[in-house]
């Protein structure tokens, strides 16, 4: 009898962190990944003091995927398949299984926290994750 009184304290477990990074995920701004990177064009020093530590969604086409220097998976993202690189949005180290998830040519939405723009590069985008 207590374990079935226990069932729903386990499967609020199991499937609160999935349920709180989907309604998460919608309640910050959604910008394009051109959009984002021209405003960094334009005055970076403004784009940086506005957006750097900032939380928020992009959208964008998947151009490449990849682990970095540092052993991070990371996902970039363009206008189009072929495009430039304009954010290079950065998975956690535990995820990089997830780079199967990420096909060329696909429109996806991501989440995460600015982090700074690479000199002649992208934008970096850490603490990323895909909004399903």
């Amino acid at each position: 009898m207590i374990r079935l009184k226990l069932l729903p304290l386990i499967l609020l477990i199991i499937l609160a962190p999935s349920l709180a990074d989907t309604a998460f995920s919608q309640d910050f701004q959604t910008v394009s990944a051109k959009d984002f990177w021209l405003e960094f064009e334009t005055d970076r020093e403004k784009a940086e003091a506005s957006y750097v530590g900032q939380t928020m969604n992009f959208t964008g086409v998947v151009t490449d995927t990849g682990t970095s220097i540092y052993l991070t998976p990371n996902v970039m993202l363009s206008d189009s398949a072929d495009g430039r690189t304009y954010l290079i949005c950065v998975l956690p180290r535990a995820e990089a299984g997830r780079l199967a998830d990420f096909k060329k040519g696909d429109l996806v939405t991501m989440n995460g926290r600015v982090y700074r723009a690479k000199a002649g590069g992208g934008v970096v985008i850490k603490e990323s994750k895909k909004i399903e």
